[in-house]
């Protein structure tokens, strides 16, 4: 609209979304969930929070739901954050982080991830940017990089700041490297956030989850909105769990197009365990 260009002229490639779509069974239940919109979801979206569990290997009652990752952060920040506390964010990086705190009264300082050693991070730098942050947040794979971490790193930050440290693992599904979720379960100042809209295919729909320490999850349930996730939804992700077939393929195409990219764009390319590419214009 603003350049007077026609939408089906332009490919768009700012939200990472599945190329192949949502899953046939997703598709499927959204189909069946249409007559019973009427009727809202349970408070607690027992029956999905069990499904991820079970994905995970985790308790169930220390996953928690919200609408994408980001209602999950946002949910976080009103169970820890008051006026005047701050977030620690990676540059580059995800800028909704810094908004969700604005939005609750706190502030973003951020960390650098650097050009001149791929973009990697470094718990050393993390820690001495440091400031009193309420929050230290860990994206990993980062967006808009593409660069991973590991669970040592993620360990050495949250040994040596006093907040809680928040790993995004929105798009750990295209990476290689362990979960952080025993982190989580381990430790009262770790928590993973992850969603449905990347690997799953399930963007339009919001839903994301969150493995909290016990502590944490009371909290937010006090201060989470009631039927955060809608019913088609919550049916749509439950059936998006079960298709094996369809995150295989969605990942190997995705590991595939990385490679691709990098052979055949004509400009450097950095590494990523994303279904992006960064490229150096």
């Amino acid at each position: 609209r603003e350049h007077g260009l026609d939408p089906e002229d332009l490919a768009k490639l700012a939200s990472n979304e599945n190329p192949l779509g949502p899953p046939p069974a997703a598709e499927e239940a959204v189909r069946d969930a249409a007559p019973e919109v009427n009727v809202y979801p349970t408070a607690l979206h027992e029956d999905v929070r069990r499904k991820v569990a079970e994905s995970l290997d985790a308790p169930p009652q220390n996953v928690v739901l919200g609408p994408g990752a980001d209602g999950v952060f946002d949910t976080v920040g009103r169970a820890v954050l008051e006026d005047g506390d701050g977030v620690l964010t990676p540059e580059p990086g995800f800028s909704y982080y810094g908004m969700s705190a604005r939005n609750l009264g706190g502030y973003e300082s951020s960390y650098p991830l650097r050009d001149g050693d791929g973009f990697g991070y470094d718990a050393e730098r993390i820690v001495d940017a440091y400031g009193g942050e309420k929050v230290v947040y860990i994206t990993a794979p980062n967006n808009p990089t593409g660069t991973d971490t590991t669970l040592e790193t993620i360990e050495r930050v949250a040994d040596s700041v006093d907040g809680l440290v928040f790993v995004d693992e929105a798009y750990w599904e295209f990476s290689d490297r362990q979960t952080a979720v025993p982190l989580a379960l381990e430790r009262d100042d770790v928590a993973v956030a992850r969603t449905f809209s990347k690997a799953y295919g399930l963007a339009g729909l919001r839903v994301g989850y969150g493995v909290l320490p016990d502590e944490l999850v009371s909290a937010y349930r006090k201060v989470v909105t009631p039927f955060c996730v809608g019913s088609v939804s919550l049916r749509a992700a439950r059936a998006a769990l079960g298709d094996d077939e369809h995150m295989s393929e969605t990942v190997e195409i995705a590991r595939w197009g990385r490679g691709y990219m990098a052979e055949n764009l004509d400009a450097p390319t950095y590494d990523s365990a994303a279904n992006f590419v960064l490229v150096d214009v």
